[in-house]
This record gives structure tokens, C-alpha cells and sequence, in this order.
């Protein structure tokens, strides 16, 4: 089996949650459903009475809701 390489041209990075998620080099594509998610974890946020500690968790229920 071939071992892949990741260059820094490749258009993957890994995500918060440790998978490998495509990226838009110019960030144009990618910046509209960031910003959805990002709104979506701070209402998560908000619902759980602003405790801090669960950013990451926050973050990865609104990935899956958006």
C-alpha cells in the first residue's frame, strides 16, 4: 500500500474533530457555512446557561446540524 504525502498545497486540513475536511485555498467557499456554525455554537452556548468548558462539543453539534 502507497503512503500518502500531504503537501501544504493540498486542500485538506484536519478539523476540530480530527478529520481530514476540505478547504477553499481562498477561504471564500468554506467562510459563509463557518459563519452558520459559528452563529449555531453560540446559541448552543447561550441554551446551556453560558457555562464555559463545552466549546468543542458546542462546535461539533452545530457542524452536525448545519
Amino acid at each position: 500500500m502507497e503512503k500518502r504525502t500531504y503537501k501544504l498545497a493540498d486542500p485538506v486540513v484536519f478539523d476540530q474533530g480530527g478529520r481530514l475536511t476540505q478547504v477553499d485555498p481562498v477561504g471564500s467557499i468554506n467562510r459563509p457555512r463557518e459563519e452558520e456554525v459559528r452563529r449555531k455554537a453560540y446559541q448552543l452556548y447561550e441554551q446551556r446557561g453560558k457555562l464555559d468548558g463545552r466549546d468543542l462539543d458546542d462546535w461539533l453539534i452545530a457542524e452536525s446540524q448545519v
